[in-house]
């Protein structure tokens, strides 16, 4: 008669935020914890700027935020922070503003800095990226593709 002996080892479950051999990976699960060996998190939901199914990849270059579904509006197109959506130098593409320039520039005003007056017809508000006016007309005295010019 042969006895053989079989020992089952389960891995001990890992800290809040880690996963996978020896707990060396880590996840950014919303609430709660990942699953100690594939880091799926339990809540399927994971905290700003992280995604997939560990939760542990950034949010692809040009989104950030809650299911990186938020646009970076940063100068020359540059990536914003995964995060919070900052820009570097905290320089926002023309037509946007606030901490993270997810802000549209306030009506009548447009481009860098939201630092341009809008001149349209009627006092009718103006692209606040480019600053062309509704079905392309100015305000009397002024002219230019985005009324910026006056006569």
């Amino acid at each position: 008669m042969t006895i053989c002996e079989i020992r089952i080892y389960r891995q001990a479950d890992c800290v809040h935020g880690t996963y996978s051999a020896n707990c060396s990976k880590e996840c950014h699960c919303l609430s709660g914890s990942c699953e100690s060996v594939t880091g799926i998190c339990m809540n399927a939901v994971c905290q700003d700027g992280w995604r997939g199914f560990a939760c542990n990849e950034t949010c692809n270059p040009g989104t950030f935020g809650a299911n990186c579904s938020f646009i970076c509006h940063c100068y020359d197109n540059d990536t914003c922070h995964h995060i919070n959506g900052t820009c570097l130098f905290n320089q926002c593409a023309a037509g946007w503003t606030h901490a993270n320039c997810s802000v549209a520039c306030n009506p009548g005003t447009f481009g860098a800095n939201c630092s341009y007056i809008c001149h349209c017809y009627n006092t009718e508000i103006c692209h606040h990226i480019d600053g062309t006016c509704p079905v392309n007309q100015c305000a009397a005295g002024w002219t230019h593709d985005n009324c910026s010019v006056g006569m």
